[in-house]
């Protein structure tokens, strides 16, 4: 049974839920993660990595998938309130890459929940949509950090796309049923270039760009990526999921 906590946010009390973990725990087994590959010209390659091996020991969960030269290790860490799962992309040919890391967690009779597009506003998923999403577009601007698909060498980037070009505008996702709230999260100490959304095909999504460079010092060859999944009181919606994210990211919300 989830049992849920009052946290004061903006004149509100919300509930938070505060055994949200173990009711994950079936849901994050099921994971689907893919890669997109932006090759030269502006082409793509979808690869579909394969789980080569699965283990478990105290609150953690280690996923291991591979598929032509990439490695995929996602480490899923109960951690309470919430779900961690820390991940790693790994190239071993010792080439440049950009890549998209999709993860896709799968959400059973998805058709009872709805997406919550902020705090005021929520909408009935249904399945001839395909994708919800809040985007917003994102260029480089001066200096061009994070740019690693300049068109013109000479420009320097500016302007140019950051990623793929586009950026959730909220650093969560969450979706809410009638008794059933859930909430996926990037993690704001690290800064990537990162997409939520929902699939009606696949469930809760994270999309995080990123680039595979054997010139990184400390970590040549691979990048790493968070996400954060948790519960909230579906009666509150975004909300409830907003409050719960204060709370487990609270060094980042402190007034300064």
């Amino acid at each position: 049974m989830r049992s849920f906590i009052k946290v004061f946010v903006g004149g509100w009390f919300i509930l938070v839920s505060a055994q949200a973990a173990a009711s994950l725990e079936s849901m994050v087994t099921r994971v689907q993660p893919r890669f997109i590959e932006h090759l030269a010209g502006g082409s793509q390659e979808v690869l579909v990595p394969i789980l080569t091996e699965k283990s478990s020991f105290s609150r953690t969960t280690l996923l291991s998938y591979a598929v032509d030269g990439f490695q995929l290790e996602l480490a899923f860490i109960d951690q309470g309130t919430y779900v961690e799962c820390s991940g790693t992309i790994l190239s071993s040919d010792g080439a440049e890459h950009c890549m998209t890391v999709d993860i896709a967690i799968p959400v059973d009779d998805l058709e009872s929940f709805r997406w919550d597009r902020n705090i005021d506003d929520s909408q009935t998923i249904q399945t001839d949509m395909k994708l919800y999403s809040e985007y917003v577009d994102v260029h480089t601007q001066l200096p061009p950090d994070g740019s690693f698909n300049a068109r013109e060498g000479s420009n320097g980037g500016y302007g140019d796309l950051i990623g793929t070009g586009q950026m959730s505008f909220y650093p969560l996702a969450s979706i809410s049923s009638d008794d059933q709230g859930y909430t996926w999260a990037v993690d704001m100490g690290l800064p990537l270039v990162f997409r939520l959304n929902l699939q009606t095909d696949r469930g809760m999504v994270a999309e995080f760009d990123l680039g595979i460079s054997p010139k990184t010092k400390k970590y040549p060859n691979r990048s790493h990526f968070k996400l954060l999944l948790f519960e909230h009181d579906a009666q509150w919606g975004f909300r409830s999921a907003l409050a719960a994210y204060y709370d487990i990211q609270k060094d980042y919300f402190k007034k300064r």
